[in-house]
């Protein structure tokens, strides 16, 4: 929600709308002071009008939010479904007494925005307390993150973190300040581990141990014509330079890229290969990573997108550059089962192989998690905190995503089925209206139909098989980023930059890890 700055009250000069909460603020001291913290209240700022917002004259707050459909990474709402919202002033002592379950966020997903509310509204026991420290992220990202870092380490240790890529997760591992989530799973009767796809679990696990619960996740991979690529899923960077080598005349990605897009692309996906979490060793001096910075400096360092958009064949021709063989590998984000016909009938044509990120371990694909959520392990109150969590493994949270994968095993299965159905909307008389999936290729209209049971499977092999993780630690591809610089300036060799760089990370995970 965007802010909203209204006239003060007696006690302010300005009241302003933020997304954590209602602030008065005092022009001449520059103080500000929350009014109302619009989650503790009951509040979901997911859908609220931010100007909808109002002082009544009795002291009441009238806000106006609307009711939303929440489907797993996204959210939808009609202009017709709105709330008017009255919020009145009540005496603390009136309040009924519940154990504090303190929850840090960076920046807060949907998802879990939306349980903090419902998990406050019916809980008898427990109040999710939250820290977000978005404010600060408007400012700085980096102060964001000292901001939070320094909050933990003064000993204002929270019950629940969110974690993502921006946080040292692998730090704070090594450091114990992440519970276990298995103990929790082993003594809860609801939950039983194999409803689940372990390997997701495997995959944020550390020596045994799961620090981090991913409800839902996507794949990245890349994909080829299996035809140019081979069927087997997997490759090293040999392979893979090899085949760029092949074809000159051919785009690698099928779509323009710049060195340090590609540099740290491939290295986000194949991070697992480069740093052993469990361990802390890395292996930045290795001949793949090398290899890796030799074929990033084939790209050019920026990309004259108005030169190319001046072209009026530009978008014609890169809908057909897979079909005609003009480009060879796509970066994949799979969200979904049907993404497999698109690809292979539309996109490129023909059968595909998902190949994976060369060097990477296993098939080569990885895991991208939009949330990710923790217990520390010196949490106040571990009980309020697990019973928080585990709703995010429920048939009620699990069965609501539409792109992206569920981890439970049976509202996987539940996508599958879709799948397989003709798509359809419903009109104002509640009749479904059927329409056929289609995709236009070079002003060809393409038919796309609705999966197989070989689509879906292979679809589902390619999730049940993948293990690595898309990571991103901001501090460690700072020094990469910084010192592959002169390697693409011509000023040092990709061997001189690998063992710098080998160095300095090695340093950084001694240091932190």
């Amino acid at each position: 929600m965007n802010g909203q700055i209204m006239a003060g009250t007696d006690e302010h000069d300005l009241l302003i709308t933020r997304d954590s909460g209602l602030v008065g603020y005092d022009i001449e001291t520059g103080e500000s002071e929350v009014i109302i913290d619009w989650l503790k209240s009951g509040i979901d700022t997911t859908a609220m009008d931010s100007n909808g917002t109002t002082v009544l004259p009795d002291g009441r707050i009238l806000c106006l939010t609307y009711e939303y459909d929440y489907q797993g990474g996204g959210y939808s709402w009609s202009t017709d479904d709105l709330v008017i919202n009255i919020l009145t002033k009540v005496d603390p002592a009136e309040i009924p007494d519940k154990k504090l379950v303190k929850l840090y966020a960076l920046y807060l997903d949907i998802g879990v925005k939306r349980q903090i509310v419902e998990f406050n509204k019916t809980s008898e026991l427990y109040k999710i307390e939250l820290t977000s420290y978005d404010d600060y992220a408007t400012k700085s990202y980096d102060e964001a993150l000292k901001r939070m870092n320094n909050d933990m380490i003064s000993g204002n240790i929270p019950d629940i973190i969110v974690l993502n890529n921006e946080l040292p997760v692998d730090s704070y591992i090594s450091k114990g300040l992440l519970a276990d989530l298995y103990e929790y799973m082993d003594k809860d009767e609801t939950i039983n581990k194999e409803d689940y796809l372990t390997n997701i679990f495997d995959a944020y696990s550390v020596d045994g141990k799961l620090y981090e619960l991913v409800p839902s996740f996507s794949i990245t991979t890349l994909a080829g014509k299996s035809s140019l690529v081979g069927e087997e899923p997997g490759w090293t960077m040999d392979e893979f330079i090899a085949l760029a080598d092949a074809h000159p005349e051919a785009m690698v990605f099928g779509y323009e890229q710049t060195r340090d897009g590609v540099f740290m692309s491939l290295i986000s996906n194949c991070y697992d290969s480069y740093i052993d979490t469990a361990t802390g060793e890395c292996y930045f001096n290795s001949d793949d990573f090398i290899k890796l910075l030799e074929f990033s400096s084939r790209f050019p360092k920026e990309i004259d997108w108005d030169a190319l958009y001046e072209d009026n064949n530009y978008w014609q021709e890169q809908e057909t550059r897979f079909r005609d063989n003009k480009a060879l590998v796509s970066d994949q984000y799979m969200s979904n089962f049907r993404a497999i016909r698109e690809m292979e009938l539309a996109t490129f044509g023909e059968p595909i192989t998902f190949k994976g990120y060369p060097g990477a371990k296993g098939n080569g694909a990885a895991i991208q998690a939009s949330t990710s959520i923790a217990i520390t392990s010196k949490a106040a109150n571990p009980d309020g905190a697990w019973e928080f969590i585990k709703y995010f493994l429920s048939d009620e949270y699990q069965n609501q995503f539409e792109w992206e994968y569920p981890i439970k095993i049976s509202a996987l299965e539940a996508q599958m089925a879709k799948a397989k159905e003709r798509p359809y909307w419903v009109d104002e008389n509640g009749v479904n209206q059927y329409y056929d999936n289609t995709f236009y290729i070079g002003g060809q209209e393409i038919k796309i139909g609705e999966n197989t049971d070989e689509d879906n499977q292979r679809v589902l092999d390619l999730i049940k098989s993948t293990t690595n993780v898309s990571r991103y630690d901001r501090d460690i591809y700072k020094i990469i980023e910084e010192e592959a610089a002169p390697y693409f300036e011509g000023q040092k060799t990709a061997k001189e930059v690998a063992d710098i760089i080998q160095n300095r990370v090695s340093n950084y995970i001694a240091e932190n890890m």
